[in-house]
């Protein structure tokens, strides 16, 4: 029976052995679980901040979308414009050009044509 003392014994160090190392490994997971929190902490916060930028370039995007139809119309704008300037360009410019034959059909036929019947005029009355 003096035997019985040092078996529980042992059998209740080698159980305590079995318990700290159980123990230790929950101990070890616990640190595991504790470092995926502050992972998934810090994964939560830069989706938000993901999410914020993304929204924020989506803004600025739509922003310069604007921009870039209103540039097209002005630049629409403008062209219609210059276009309407060539055509009164063209028009100024075609007044100003002097036509030859415009100006002998309008003043030298009639003037060489009236002094011709003056001439013929003069003639038969006998003044020439």
């Amino acid at each position: 029976m003096s035997d019985c003392p040092n078996v529980m014994q042992l059998d209740h160090t080698k159980q305590l052995a079995t318990l700290r190392s159980e123990v230790d490994e929950l101990q070890d997971k616990m640190d595991d679980l504790s470092q995926i929190k502050e992972a998934i902490i810090k994964l939560t916060l830069l989706q938000e901040e993901q999410n914020k930028f993304s929204g924020e370039v989506s803004e600025t995007l739509k922003n310069m979308n604007l921009e870039i139809k209103a540039t097209k119309k002005e630049v629409e704008n403008t062209n219609d414009k210059v276009n309407n300037l060539e055509d009164k360009i063209i028009k100024i410019d075609n007044k100003s050009k002097v036509d030859i034959l415009d100006l002998i059909k309008q003043y030298a036929i009639p003037v060489i044509m009236g002094g011709g019947i003056v001439y013929f005029i003069l003639q038969v009355v006998g003044k020439i």
